[in-house]
């Protein structure tokens, strides 16, 4: 059971579910491309493309689980955060 489902008021009741746009996953891939491209190049440089890319992907996850859009028929609800919710 999600965080909005988990607070809902007495007769709310939830019309739509959003949630955030694959766009954040675009830095990452980037990195991954660059260093990709740049191995036969320097493979520090490709390395640190790597690790920018999975530390771009770790955070990019975490931001969308922990993500929530809903329009109820009484408000508009939006949670984020993991540790302090807002």
């Amino acid at each position: 059971m999600s965080f909005i489902e988990k607070n809902l008021s007495a007769n709310e009741r939830i019309l739509y579910k959003g949630k955030i746009h694959w766009y954040i996953y675009l830095r990452c891939v980037l990195f991954f491309i660059i260093g990709f491209l740049t191995s036969d190049l320097s493979m520090g440089f490709a390395g640190f493309m790597f690790f920018l890319g999975i530390i771009s992907l770790i955070l990019a996850i975490t931001n969308a689980n922990s993500t929530e859009f809903a329009i109820t028929n009484k408000r508009v609800i939006l949670k984020t955060g993991i540790l302090k919710r807002k």
